[in-house]
């Protein structure tokens, strides 16, 4: 250990010090290293959440990691939870060897688990049943001696101390110094000095170490504001009294504490007593129960080979000539089941087939795989996965080979709903939550976050801060280096650097540049700690022999491990993924649907794979609702590749990336496909690799098989190079060059080729997929399609209630309905329930779909329709739910709905006397609760099942007598509510106009040319922008009319004139264009307007036809005012048809121009009604 620097520091908070530390890991490494420090420690507030990371860091830079944690010292007891006993005192304590550590873990995990009260408390009690093994330091000022000494209290101070050196072991426990530039800091230190003298005890120097660098300390006090909900210009707020906390040179420190050597001396023998290290090779698997002297092993052999009969057995069955490949699976499951056991992953193996074993035993949905698993015989012989590898082409060596020494990674899909009853049964299978836990995550501070944080600590006008915060880009831009690998920029600098818009703004005032400062120096740090929405990890020890345990604050957060995911793996614990994914939740509902409606009972995973309807449906690009098809790119990649059997299928999820769509391999691979292109396989022998992808390099595996057959590497070197080129780790790739093309030519290839092959490889394997991945989703693609195929109101009913609670999501399949010509009800009270139903060939609408409507709402509803009969009327309705429950907002959405629609009132009535209905409910109720009978039970009601809604109605007070809300504002409410509109839509209204002004309907403009120049008109949906290359916006859009919709496309210029225009999705618009006709149209967008700018912009003239009989005074004066209502600049020209002299033209003086909105032309109609009148528009 280099000991030149002289000091080490011992006191540092980390980013993981939430909200309050600002080092980052890696940055207190490199600073170490750059200080030359031999080694250093962390100290975080309650917790060792970055212990491993730290420790694997700091190894790999040659510099010693000590692990330690500042804790709270509750002054009474751990258990006392009030505020009268103040806050708790701080300790830091440092792992001297491995015993130290598992005590460390037991007090911190105790901390939260039993000691939590606004901060994870220990006691007495707990230090003095786990203090050995620990170095203790006194702490910051708020250190228990420091606080006695502080307040007066010498004798109890050094009382104390002792008690301290008796907990750590005489000689363990040292006073510290820190020197801040505080006055009662320097009191602390003359008194610690002295108490040292007295008592012989030593003492060590720290700094107190929050933030790395001088002038830092603003950042660490906006850091804190967001911590506490406060703004930097509170007077009443916590604030840190000192700029000093920076990570000091040893100079410094070593001149600051110049008068006391041995305080700086100190921390180097502190640092040598320090000798706990992680073990990061030695696995930890749980334990598995095994008959008599059995090996984990054997079982698995037992169980695995049993399994693999079975699996034979249904092979046969399906193929007749399966016997002739029996052979090759024999050897191949052999194979793999030695480097299993060699490789110690028996207990692994067996747990996950457990899991999956219970979940199919109590038919709970499970995907057929996930990930690289999939391409284990094995896996596939215990009912991990249900896809043959052989069958197609996976590569065991890419899940595990003997080369490989890190844990099997098998991540598991389940059935969202019922995920949580498989963690349950692991847990309490394998020791409960001693033993099991969920694992923790961290979430960071975002871009968008932290800017809207910083913005309000600084007190900045919200509204500005949002408009900033807006044009933050949800997902950047992809960056690329000129050596093709990806740079690490945050999101903020790539933001500033891409959009214009923010760029004027940061810069047109100072505070905002100010606040953009500090956003982007606090992005990305760590802000709390969560619960991993799939990991768990399972352990052969109590879990806190490796690590604590945490417990967020809240009674209901689960208890979780200390430790993230990759940490957990390095430490050798077995962690599992138990992911829920919905689509499994959606088939299986489908699939009971099925069975409910038509009486056919399915078996998913028994279904034809060679089904010419599903591949038809694919390639006509239908792919709505079908698992990872449903992007717009995807559908048209579908429409190109027209896919007719699975394996193209599986290329197709393999395909539908960034890589392979920048890079030419897609337009290959289709071109190929079709015979368009010749196929080009390299090398001959290269043929059977590449045959199924005709001829491209599509698929990690392949990448590793052509290293074996022209290179002569095993299957773990193969995959070693995989693994480098698709990190694209120019270092290793490098260093695999020679030796590639060596034993390319010692097999004799040509040196010249070897090269040449080595660059394609190198260049396609960066954009290779994992064929066992892409295959597992291509069958749940697959089984997706068969349903819609199939059974489209079943499947499409069950989407929809999957989607329940995403409202564009449901939109989305409720529209996939209109194009199937399913018929969907409205909701209504009195038939619905809070998922979607099928009725009568109809799919009923679910209330769970409507906004504001909470799930224990529809519960009461449904409670008590079923339990009492259907509602009557509102009234009815308020008196008998529990109106606590189904609250005022969630009735006003059922309103809107048009859930009560039919029931004797209109909707704008029924709003009218809502509040007057609830009343009448909540006193009905008052009374019931007073004892005090209901008349109509009395005469006669009581006892005799359901109630007589209409008997209640009957002494109602009646609606107000007022007109049903206009068609437009109705079918706003229901989009307000339902996300759409569903009686009708907006441009019904329009219909008459469109004709008149002769637009193309969107149908029509469809069917254009492309190049053709269209002018069409409709609402606006999903509006989207996004910043290109010359960092200037674009946009787009839907345009939807009755007969259908259309993208449209505004480029920059076009859409800096329309913004307004197109945000606003309650108005029609127009847009002047070109049509794109490519796999479907485009509209590339010229102008877009609202439709009353363009009717004021381009209308030159109104024709309007009359007959004689139309020209009385009482009409003539009404158009003469309707004409000054609506002045404007287009002129008015009438057309009076007399039967003796035919037609007579009247031209209409220039005062008297006019404004054609749509109101003017719909008031116009009104005054000339007859069938003989006619009204034509002229566009200019």
């Amino acid at each position: 250990m280099d000991r030149s620097a002289g000091f080490v520091h011992l006191h540092n908070h980390t980013e993981f010090s939430m909200l309050d530390g600002l080092i980052r890991v890696e940055d207190l490494i490199q600073a170490s290293s750059d200080y030359k420090m031999p080694a250093v420690a962390i100290t975080d507030h309650g917790n060792i959440f970055c212990a491993v990371e730290f420790f694997d860091l700091a190894m790999k830079a040659g510099i010693k990691p000590i692990i330690g944690c500042e804790l709270y010292l509750a002054k009474e007891s751990r258990i006392h939870k009030d505020r009268s006993e103040g806050s708790p005192y701080h300790l830091i304590v440092l792992c001297a060897d491995e015993v130290g550590y598992k005590n460390l873990c037991q007090l911190i995990t105790l901390g939260y688990l039993e000691g939590f009260y606004y901060k994870p408390r220990i006691d007495w009690e707990l230090l003095e049943k786990y203090g050995k093994g620990l170095i203790g330091l006194s702490a910051c000022l708020q250190g228990e001696i420091p606080q006695l000494l502080l307040a007066g209290k010498n004798k109890e101070a050094e009382k104390r101390f002792g008690h301290y050196q008796e907990v750590f072991g005489k000689g363990n426990f040292y006073l510290e110094l820190q020197e801040n530039g505080l006055e009662e800091q320097l009191k602390a230190n003359r008194s610690l000095v002295e108490l040292a003298q007295k008592t012989g005890g030593a003492l060590v120097c720290s700094n107190d170490c929050h933030y790395l660098r001088p002038g830092e300390d603003k950042l660490q006090d906006i850091l804190i504001c967001i911590q506490n909900h406060k703004k930097i210009e509170d007077q009443d707020r916590f604030r840190i009294k000192t700029d000093q906390l920076y990570f000091r040179s040893p100079e410094e420190m070593k001149h600051i504490f110049r008068e006391l050597p041995q305080a700086i001396s100190n921390t180097l023998e502190i640092a040598d007593k320090c000798q706990f290290f992680f073990e990061f090779k030695k696995l930890h698997l749980p334990k598995i129960e095994t008959q008599g002297d059995e090996t984990v092993e054997e079982k698995l052999e037992v169980v695995a080979r049993t399994g693999f009969e079975k699996r034979l057995v249904q092979l046969k069955n399906k193929d007749p000539k399966f016997s002739e490949k029996e052979a090759e699976y024999r050897n191949r499951f052999n194979y793999e089941l030695e480097i299993i056991k060699k490789t110690g992953f028996a207990s692994y193996f067996l747990i996950v087939e457990d899991f999956i074993g219970y979940a199919r035993r109590n038919k709970i949905p499970v995907g057929p795989g996930r990930g690289s698993a999939a391409g284990s015989l094995v896996a596939y012989s215990l009912g991990i996965t249900n896809v043959d590898p052989i069958r197609y082409g996976l590569v065991f060596e890419r899940f595990l080979n003997p080369e490989r020494k890190e844990m099997p990674d098998i991540d598991v899909d389940l059935c969202q709903q019922r995920r949580a009853g498989v963690i349950k049964y692991v847990s309490e299978k394998y020791g409960g939550e001693a033993y099991v836990s969920q694992l923790i995550t961290f979430s960071t501070m975002k871009a968008k976050a932290v800017i809207r944080d910083v913005g309000r600590v600084l007190n900045l006008p919200l509204k500005v801060v949002d408009e900033i915060a807006k044009l933050i880009p949800e997902h950047p831009q992809e960056q690329e280096s000129l050596s093709g690998l990806q740079e690490e920029e945050s999101v903020l600098k790539k933001a500033l650097k891409e959009e214009p818009r923010l760029k004027e703004k940061i810069e047109s005032d100072p505070k905002l540049e100010e606040m953009f400062k500090y956003a982007v120096q606090l992005e990305g740090i760590h802000r709390n700690p969560g619960t991993h929405a799939a990991g768990m990890v399972i352990s052969d020890q109590p879990i806190t022999e490796y690590m604590p345990l945490y417990k967020g604050s809240k009674p209901n957060d689960p208890v979780v491990s200390h430790f993230d995911m990759n940490s957990v793996a390095k430490l050798g614990l077995a962690k599992f993924d138990l992911l829920g994914l919905r689509n499994l939740t959606m088939i299986d509902q489908a699939l009971k649907l099925i069975k409910e409606n038509r009486g056919v009972e399915i078996d998913i995973d028994e279904i034809p794979l060679d089904d010419p309807e599903v591949y038809a449906l694919i390639s006509k690009g239908e792919t709505a609702g079908i698992f990872q098809m449903e992007s717009k790119g995807m559908a048209q990649l579908a429409i190109r590749l027209e896919p007719s059997r699975i394996e193209e299928l599986i290329a197709i999820i393999a395909l539908y990336r960034p890589g392979p769509l920048r890079s030419g391999m897609v337009d290959d691979f289709v071109e190929r496909r079709h015979g368009r292109k010749k196929i080009d396989y390299l090398l001959p022998q290269l043929k059977e690799i590449l045959e199924e992808t005709y001829g491209v390099i599509l698929y990690q595996e392949q990448v590793m098989q052509i290293a074996v057959k022209l290179a002569n590497y095993t299957m773990g070197e193969a995959d070693k190079l995989r693994k480098a080129m698709g990190k694209k780790d120019v270092e290793v790739m490098e260093a695999e060059r020679v030796p590639f093309i060596t034993r390319c030519v010692a097999k004799g290839l040509d040196k010249s080729v070897a090269e040449h092959i080595f660059e394609l490889i190198k260049k396609f394997a960066g954009y290779g997929f994992n064929k066992a991945h892409s295959t597992v989703y291509a069958m749940i693609a697959y089984q997706t399609a068969y349903l819609k195929a199939h059974y489209p109101i079943e499947y499409l009913t069950a989407l929809l209630t999957s989607e329940i609670g995403n409202t564009d999501e449901v939109v989305f399949y409720l529209k996939e309905c209109e194009s199937l010509k399913i018929k969907i009800e409205p909701p209504h009270i009195n038939t619905s329930y809070w998922q979607f139903i099928i009725k009568e060939g109809k799919i009923i609408y679910g209330l769970g779909a409507i906004k504001n409507l909470g799930e224990s709402a529809i519960e009461e509803i449904v409670k008590v329709r079923d339990r009492e009969g259907v509602f009557s009327s509102l009234f009815d309705f308020c008196e008998r739910v529990d109106l606590r429950v189904v609250n005022r907002r969630a009735i006003e959405s059922l309103i809107k709905a048009g859930a009560f629609d039919g029931l004797g009132a209109t909707r704008s009535q029924m709003m009218a006397v809502l509040d007057q209905a609830m009343e009448a409910g909540q006193s009905l109720k008052r009374s019931r609760d007073q004892g005090q009978a209901d008349i109509f039970q009395l005469l006669g009601e009581k006892g005799k099942g359901k109630r007589k809604g209409k008997a209640v109605e009957a002494e109602k007070p009646r609606y107000p007598e007022i007109p049903e809300w206009e068609i437009g504002e109705l079918l706003e409410f229901e989009k307000e509510v339902l996300g759409h509109y569903l009686s009708g839509h907006p441009m019904v209204s329009y219909q008459d106009l469109m004709q008149l002004l002769g637009f193309m309907s969107i149908k029509e403009v469809s069917n254009q040319a492309s190049g053709q120049s269209v002018v069409a008109c409709g609402m606006v949906s999903n509006y989207k922008e996004k910043i290109i290359r010359n960092q200037e916006r674009m946009a787009n859009f839907i345009l939807e009319d009755l007969s259908g919709k259309i993208e449209v496309v505004v480029f920059p210029n076009v859409l800096q004139a329309s913004r307004e225009e197109l945000k606003d999705t309650s108005q029609a618009v127009v847009v002047k264009g070109r049509l794109k006709q490519e796999e479907s149209p485009n509209l590339i967008a010229e102008a877009v307007m609202s439709l009353s700018q363009a009717l004021k912009d381009y209308m030159n003239t109104v024709h309007l036809w009359l007959g004689l009989d139309q020209t009385q005074e009482q009409q003539l004066e009404k158009l003469k005012e309707l004409i000054q209502e609506f002045p404007g600049k287009s002129k008015l020209i009438i057309h009076l048809y007399y039967p003796e002299r035919g037609e007579v033209v009247l031209g209409i003086p220039e005062r008297f121009r006019i404004r054609p909105e749509p109101k003017f032309l719909e008031r116009l109609k009104e005054i000339f009604k007859e069938k003989t009148s006619r009204i034509e528009l002229k566009l200019g």
